[in-house]
């Protein structure tokens, strides 16, 4: 195994990329934990998970401007850790009984995946 991928963060609304490991781990300093895993040559690529509806995902997708700021706030976070990427794990808009809004939302997926990359953000996007 040389990639680690914890699920450290979540996606709120508002476009708001919430830390889920301080409060998990209040005496060891997230600092320590990512020192400890580069020694061992670990690939570092935390996962985002969505913590919205389908709508509010949605709707995330579909504003340009959202887009964009969601964007700025993954690439932030990549370099105020270093991490080597970032593993996209959003599933609401795709979820059991949301299969119906998909073919709206697969658009701005795809361009959300697309200005990532045209970002040079590394990204694994989850594929349910």
């Amino acid at each position: 195994i040389r990639e680690f991928s914890p699920f450290w963060y979540r996606l709120d609304a508002g476009i708001k990329i919430t830390d889920m490991y301080t409060p998990g781990n209040p005496s060891t300093p997230i600092e320590q934990v990512l020192n400890n895993l580069r020694a061992q040559k670990y690939v570092l690529i935390p996962t985002i998970a969505d913590d919205i509806n389908n709508a509010a995902l949605s709707a995330l997708l579909a504003n340009p401007t959202d887009r964009a700021t969601l964007i700025t706030n993954i690439r932030v976070l990549i370099a105020k850790y270093n991490y080597d990427g970032i593993d996209i794990d959003f599933e609401s808009f795709i979820c059991k009984g949301c299969r119906s809004t998909w073919p709206n939302t697969q658009p701005n997926w795809i361009k959300f995946i697309q200005q990532q990359k045209n970002k040079k953000i590394l990204i694994k996007a989850s594929k349910k």
